[in-house]
């Protein structure tokens, strides 16, 4: 399991990280990450009115929700099983909507200039 000031290490390597309103959910990665696992790409967003933090790691995609009442909510994906990862832009946001053959999670109101290093993180994967 990574310490804090190691996922703090990676988080600064990344390329744009957008990281907004999620610092709950970046303290929750060392508990979540596995030992080895390397941080790929992350950006803030929201779904169904929450804020979730997306994490892509060398080994699956993560999106992370600490919320105050219902405590942690978690999807993950192994990067094997991701069919596709599509984006969409609008003026100022945009949204990542993912495939992974079954469901589709859809993130929204993704600062615009944190989506396509995200996207390419993710393909690149």
């Amino acid at each position: 399991m990574p310490t804090q000031e190691e996922v703090n290490r990676q988080i600064s390597q990344i390329r744009k990280p957008y990281i907004f309103w999620t610092r709950k959910e970046i303290k929750a990665l060392p508990e979540i990450l596995n030992e080895g696992e390397h941080i790929k790409a992350l950006t803030s967003g929201m779904i169904d009115n929450s804020t979730w933090l997306m994490v892509t790691t060398d080994r699956r995609l993560i999106f992370l929700n600490c919320g105050m009442v219902l405590g942690v909510q978690q999807i993950q994906m192994p990067l094997d099983r991701i069919q596709s990862i599509d984006h969409q832009f609008m003026l100022f946001f945009g949204s990542i909507k993912v495939y992974d053959g079954v469901n589709v999670t859809t993130v929204g109101m993704i600062l615009k200039p944190a989506i396509l290093p995200f996207v390419k993180a993710t393909q690149e994967a």
